[in-house]
């Protein structure tokens, strides 16, 4: 990741994205694991780190790494309990519960579905399915790469409010080591254009998402399995 940062053969927005990952590294604790997930820790009720939990078994864990910091991002950039927005909440947010020892916090869920603003996951959402049409057409794409890209993308669309930034930035370095680029690529444009604002409203700590008329026609579907905590940690959140 810090040599991507530093390369000088890597597109600019790869890099300004992989130095702001890698200075997020610094301040996260980061754990090879068969689970992904990324989570707060707590010091009597006030946030001490996260814990980073990356796929290290695969040939694509540096984009899964990429993906998880990116959640560490979101949370020191917006503060919203990972939240990638900006937007008021609807009504109030509740106050944060924590378990006996009260280094995990009980009622993230909650407090992240407080803050969901549904015109603003139905703008996301349609970008995303925007991009699911443009990486179908895109020719210098093989059958296996379009696949994984489009399945990203949903996954993205499942949870707009939380996997906006981490599944762009997560296609970003994927497309990068499959040597994909936006000389070559539509899709490849598209998602360095959204990348590079993504990470500048990051860099900037706000994020207003627009409404807008249409409706993406993606039905969401169960919870993805990737994103369910381990059953190991469920004790860390009962009281």
């Amino acid at each position: 990741m810090r040599s991507l940062s530093e390369s000088n053969e890597a597109p600019g927005y790869i890099r300004n994205m992989m130095g702001e990952l890698v200075e997020a590294s610094g301040r996260a604790e980061i754990h090879p694991s068969q689970a992904a997930y990324t989570i707060r820790r707590f010091n009597d009720g006030v946030p001490s780190t996260q814990e980073v939990y990356y796929h290290r078994d695969t040939e694509n864990r540096l984009p899964n790494l990429a993906h998880e910091l990116t959640h560490v991002r979101v949370q020191e950039s917006f503060n919203r309990d990972y939240v990638n927005y900006t937007n008021p909440a609807r009504g109030e947010v509740e106050d944060a519960t924590f378990n006996e020892a009260r280094d995990r916090m009980r009622n993230e869920d909650n407090r992240q579905n407080q803050r969901r603003v549904p015109k603003a996951d139905n703008s996301i959402q349609v970008t995303l399915e925007d991009l699911q049409r443009i990486t179908h057409e895109d020719k210098s794409l093989n059958g296996d790469q379009k696949r994984w890209i489009i399945q990203r993308l949903s996954y993205g669309m499942i949870q707009p409010h939380k996997e906006y930034d981490t599944v762009i930035n997560q296609i970003s370095v994927q497309l990068h080591d499959w040597e994909i680029t936006s000389a070559n690529s539509k899709v490849a444009r598209k998602i360095e254009r959204l990348a590079t604002r993504l990470h500048n409203e990051r860099m900037s700590g706000n994020r207003v998402i627009s409404s807008t008329i249409r409706r993406p026609s993606f039905k969401p579907g169960m919870k993805p399995v990737e994103e369910n905590k381990p059953s190991f940690l469920k004790h860390l959140f009962r009281g």
